[in-house]
C-alpha cells in the first residue's frame, strides 16, 4: 500500500480539542518563523505560521514532516522531487512514514508485540532447525518446554 493512499494522512477537515501554541511547536522544533515561512513559499507548506495562534495535529505534523526533510541536507530540488509523490497537505506524520532511497516512501509495519513475532515464525525455526541437524539445540529446548510444563503444574499427559 502506498503511503498516501494510507490513513497515515492526517484529516485536515476533522475538530481537534487539543491544539498546540504555534510558538511551542516552532520551539521544540527549532525552527523560525521566518525559515516556515520560506517553506510556504517554496509550496511545501500549506499555510502560514504566522496566521496560526495554534496548531491542530494535522499542522503540526505537517510543519514537523517539513522541517525534518527541509533540514535532512537535500538541496530544494531534491526536496521538490521528494514532496512530489505524496498528495498535498503534507500532513502525514513523520513517525509513520519515511523515505528510503531505493524505495521510495514507504511506512513501517504496524507494531506488533515480540510474543506475535515469536509465535507466528516458531514452528518455522523448529522445523528449520531440525532440517539444519539442529537437534542438540532441539533438545535443550524440549527440556526447557518440560521444566516450564512442571513449573506451572501442566505436565504433559
Amino acid at each position: 500500500m502506498s503511503v498516501w493512499e494510507d490513513p497515515k494522512h492526517l484529516d485536515s477537515a476533522q475538530q481537534y480539542l487539543f491544539k498546540t501554541p504555534t510558538d511551542e511547536v516552532l520551539a521544540n522544533l527549532r525552527v523560525g518563523y521566518d525559515e516556515a515561512r520560506r517553506w510556504q513559499t517554496k509550496g511545501w507548506l500549506s499555510f502560514d505560521v504566522g496566521e496560526e495562534c495554534e496548531l491542530d495535529p494535522p499542522l503540526e505534523s505537517e510543519l514537523r514532516l517539513i522541517s525534518a526533510i527541509a533540514r535532512s541536507g537535500l538541496n530544494d530540488a531534491l526536496v521538490d522531487e521528494l514532496l512530489r509523490a505524496l498528495h498535498t497537505p503534507y500532513r502525514y506524520d513523520p513517525e509513520l512514514i519515511a523515505y528510503s532511497f531505493t524505495r521510495g516512501w514507504v511506512s513501517p509495519p504496524a507494531e506488533q508485540s515480540p510474543f506475535e513475532v515469536t509465535e507466528e515464525n516458531v514452528e518455522e525455526w523448529l522445523t528449520s532447525l531440525g532440517e539444519e541437524g539442529e537437534t542438540q539445540r532441539l533438545i535443550q529446548l524440549r527440556e526447557h518446554i518440560a521444566e516450564l510444563l512442571a513449573t506451572f503444574g501442566l505436565e504433559e499427559e
